[in-house]
């Protein structure tokens, strides 16, 4: 094996750890936003009565747009990686290879799912605490 195609292969090697990092770092994004969403609704609904809660949805509602932003903005960072794997796998001759297509699949899912999450907060904001049985 020359230098250049031990170079290639460290590379490649590189990039499929890079794309099982950004993949990890999606799901604990995603687990980590709807973890702290779940909780201040549970916290707005049983205390609906107190006057500050609807405060808390204005929270979630940031982080779920940010997160919804972030996701779609991943998409397009990981374009450039996917190119140069979709080179290495043609110069080294692999037959078989990762997609990073369910990582595109993932960030695209989550954030439509964020706005969705995003767009139902908006709505409880708006209503009164009459119409959700407080």
């Amino acid at each position: 094996m020359d230098d250049q195609q031990e170079l290639d292969w460290n590379e490649y090697s590189l990039l499929i750890d890079l794309y099982k990092f950004y993949m990890n770092l999606a799901l604990q994004a995603s687990v980590f936003c709807y973890g702290i969403t779940g909780g201040v609704l549970a916290f707005y609904f049983s205390n609906c009565n107190l006057q500050y809660t609807k405060a808390a949805l204005i929270l979630c509602l940031i982080f779920n747009i940010l997160f919804a932003l972030i996701s779609d903005k991943g998409i397009k960072l990981i374009n450039p990686v996917e190119s140069r794997i979709n080179q290495l796998v043609k110069i080294l001759k692999l037959g078989i290879y990762p997609s990073i297509y369910p990582l595109k699949f993932f960030l695209r899912g989550s954030s439509i799912a964020y706005l969705l999450v995003a767009l139902v907060l908006i709505i409880l904001f708006c209503l009164n605490r009459t119409d959700l049985g407080c």
